[in-house]
């Protein structure tokens, strides 16, 4: 597994170039992670994204070392398990350390909410 691109730019200072993406249609992520792009944000908040159609982009963007990114419709486990599962952050290519930090948050958080209503 290759580490994330995107994590060892920061980590070193370096500036990482990205961009939304907010058209539905796998052609426009397979055009924007050839340009000089290292990361993708795929928007399901503000978009006309579903998770069928993102997982079909980030697919496009698999022959490149763009690290695609899953902005999710809300902050609900089951759409963040989504996202991860059709490669968001984490895939053969990309580090997921991003992602398990993410997801143990909202762990943390949904505890915390259960255990004020005990």
């Amino acid at each position: 597994m290759n580490p994330n691109r995107v994590k060892s730019m920061l980590k070193k200072g370096e500036t990482a170039l990205g961009t939304w993406v907010t058209i539905a249609n796998p052609d426009v992520a397979e055009i924007l992670s050839n340009m000089t792009f290292d990361w993708l944000v795929f928007d399901t908040e503000h978009g006309p994204l579903s998770i069928e159609t993102v997982q079909w982009m980030i697919a496009a963007t698999s022959a490149t070392q763009v690290v695609p990114l899953v902005r999710v419709g809300f902050n609900d486990m089951v759409e963040i398990k989504r996202a991860l599962d059709i490669g968001a952050c984490e895939s053969q290519r990309h580090s997921g350390q991003l992602c398990r930090i993410v997801r143990n948050v909202v762990l943390a958080d949904a505890w915390r909410k259960r255990r004020r209503k005990a």
